[in-house]
């Protein structure tokens, strides 16, 4: 893998992470 593929790679990773935190935090406020 090249530097940009492994750099938006990891970005996806990060943006899924935060989606599935946002996700975890809403379930426990309703």
């Amino acid at each position: 893998m090249n530097n940009e593929a492994l750099y938006i790679f990891s970005l996806k990773l990060k943006i899924a992470d935060k989606a599935r935190e946002g996700d975890f935090i809403l379930n426990h406020i309703e």
